[in-house]
């Protein structure tokens, strides 16, 4: 603010934007729900938007007697964390500087009932004008810059990202199809005279390495898939179901690992995504099978689920098995990481599936482990992967 006393008009506008920035934040998030033409696909950041918004209204506050206002540290702070509430939502930047007329609705709104009230004239509407213009152009300025930013943020990250993946999969690749070529080099070029007795033995090597060059294929092209487009109301299947579906994939394995396969009642009747939900349970319960302990008498992998208390979905996976080394749980959900190679054939890439599946329903995928103990991963699904109210009353199959 200058230090000479402005106007009473504008004074009585800078006050009434300072007393009900809250409730001007307020209708600003209540005027875009109901705006159809602001992003309908995504979920506007309402949490980001009333947390920082009275911020933003008073920040438009100062423009009304000067126009230059100081970026200082928390200032750039709350607009970071707002525009980081919107890429998050999927939002463009044009769709921002719409919902940022909106913001200018309500402060415009505000401050002309303030105006009303004064008695205000002519000359000081028209300065009042020209400062709330000029904060809602700063604002706007400011947000469209950040956003700009995060995005190129988010493409350097993800060159990186694929750099390593090129990186891991041509090493993980180049294993299995070297032995396979090694073994068929010794049966081409062999010289010893015995080569009726190796035969058996490298054939089996060529075939078991190439199997997992294309196991490992197969859960690429997998794992591209998942990060598709999201499915809609009609992929959505009963969860019990898609449990069952589970179990059946796994079913031959379980019973040479004497692994018992148990869904603990009671399981919520609900829907869910059927095509991610249940290939991040096939993968679950595999490794749970395939991580079971022979040492113990009895096995087994127990999947429940149950509501919480926000609306969101907790679905568990539990087992007895041998668990995961506390070294390397952080890098469980790694693309190519096996807690346990001497163990398994895998290609270490079905818990980094099954945790980018669900991310894709706006959920999660975390996990408990103690040695010998076994393990437990849990999958968090919020309300809008289900399409059930919060609010409502949940229903369950007993």
């Amino acid at each position: 603010m200058t230090a000479a006393d402005p106007p009473g008009g504008i004074r009585a506008a800078i006050a009434a934007l300072d007393q009900q920035a809250e409730h001007v934040a307020s209708q600003w998030v209540d005027l875009l729900l109901k705006k159809p033409g602001v992003h309908p696909r995504s979920a506007l950041p309402t949490d980001a938007l009333r947390g920082g918004g009275p911020a933003l209204v008073r920040r438009i506050a100062e423009h009304l007697d000067h126009n230059e206002c100081e970026q200082t540290a928390d200032w750039i702070e709350t607009l970071r964390s707002i525009a980081t509430g919107w890429r998050a939502g999927g939002y463009a930047v044009q769709e921002v500087l719409a919902a940022i007329d909106v913001l200018g609705d309500a402060v415009f709104d505000n401050v002309y009932r303030a105006l009303d009230a004064a008695d205000s004239n002519p000359a000081e509407e028209r300065v009042i004008s020209r400062g709330l213009y000029h904060g809602l152009s700063e604002l706007g300025t400011s947000i469209a810059g950040l956003l700009e930013e995060l995005a190129a943020d988010e493409a350097r990250q993800r060159i990186e990202d694929f750099e390593d993946f090129a990186s891991a999969l041509s090493h993980e690749l180049k294993n299995p199809l070297g032995a396979a070529r090694g073994a068929a080099d010794l049966l081409i070029d062999d010289d010893s005279g015995r080569i009726e007795e190796v035969i058996p033995h490298l054939s089996a090597i060529v075939r078991r390495n190439i199997d997992r060059a294309l196991t490992l294929l197969d859960d690429l092209r997998t794992f591209t898939r998942v990060g598709g487009p999201g499915s809609g109301a009609a992929d959505r299947k009963l969860l019990r179901g898609l449990i069952r579906a589970a179990f059946e994939e796994v079913e031959q394995r379980a019973h040479e690992a004497g692994a018992d396969l148990r869904i603990k009642e009671p399981i919520p009747t609900v829907h869910v995504d059927a095509p991610r939900v249940q290939l991040a349970l096939m993968n679950l319960v595999w490794n749970a099978v395939k991580y079971s302990d022979p040492g113990k008498a009895e096995r087994f992998v127990d999947v429940r689920a149950e509501f919480g208390q926000s609306g969101s979905l907790r679905i568990e996976v539990a087992d007895n098995g041998i668990g995961i080394p506390p070294a390397v749980q952080h890098r469980v959900f790694k693309r190519f990481f096996r807690a346990a190679p001497d163990r398994s054939e895998g290609t270490g890439l079905g818990l980094a599936i099954t945790r980018e599946a669900i991310q894709q329903l706006g959920g999660d995928v975390a996990f408990v482990s103690e040695p010998d103990q076994g393990t437990t991963f849990i999958i968090l699904l919020p309300p809008t992967a289900t399409g059930i109210d919060p609010e409502a009353p949940k229903h369950i199959t007993v």
